[in-house]
């Protein structure tokens, strides 16, 4: 027997990522001089978590936009044990390209009021890697809610590399994304 549902989305994951994506505007849009700080160091993993805050959605946004554009150098998986996910890419034009994402939101939340200070150690050049480029963060999305394996948060990756005002608008109304599992 053959069950059909229509507008369900499952997964065989024990774990879920469920948007609510508000097309609202936010209810302020200028803001004096707010201060933002992102690392990329946001664990969205099983939760039970809500992400609700600007500050959480944004380093959600840069977490699945990192995660868009950053290849593991040669199929390396970091140290369990690590603390921080080291991830690696070819050439100079990755670094320039996630600079020019992060660049372009910095300005339009700028252009709100909203001024964003990013982890010092998020770039770097490490040499003794063959010249690849390594981009760090702790930053962590599961598997199956992944911006590879999710609309959802491809869609705000999305907005992180080509739609900084609509990003912005993600982080200030009454958008939130619930973390969840089955093991409660």
């Amino acid at each position: 027997m053959k069950t059909i549902r229509n507008s369900v989305f499952e997964t065989n994951s024990s774990s879920m990522h469920s948007f609510s994506i508000s097309n609202d505007t936010p209810s302020i849009t200028q803001f004096n001089d707010l201060h933002i700080e992102i690392d990329a160091s946001g664990n969205y993993g099983w939760g039970p978590d809500e992400v609700s805050t600007p500050e959480q959605k944004l380093d959600y946004a840069i977490v699945a936009m990192l995660i868009m554009n950053v290849e593991k150098l040669d199929g390396e998986d970091p140290d369990e044990n690590e603390k921080q996910v080291v991830r690696f890419a070819k050439g100079a034009k990755l670094l320039e390209r996630v600079r020019k994402y992060l660049s372009d939101i910095e300005w339009t939340f700028k252009s709100h009021g909203v001024y964003i200070t990013w982890a010092d150690n998020l770039f770097r050049i490490d040499q003794d890697r063959r010249w690849y480029v390594q981009i760090e963060h702790s930053g962590y999305i599961d598997h199956q809610s992944d911006p590879h394996n999710d609309c959802e948060s491809e869609q705000i990756a999305n907005w992180a590399m080509n739609d900084p005002e609509s990003l912005f608008n993600f982080c200030f109304n009454n958008s939130y994304i619930i973390i969840d599992n089955d093991n409660h």
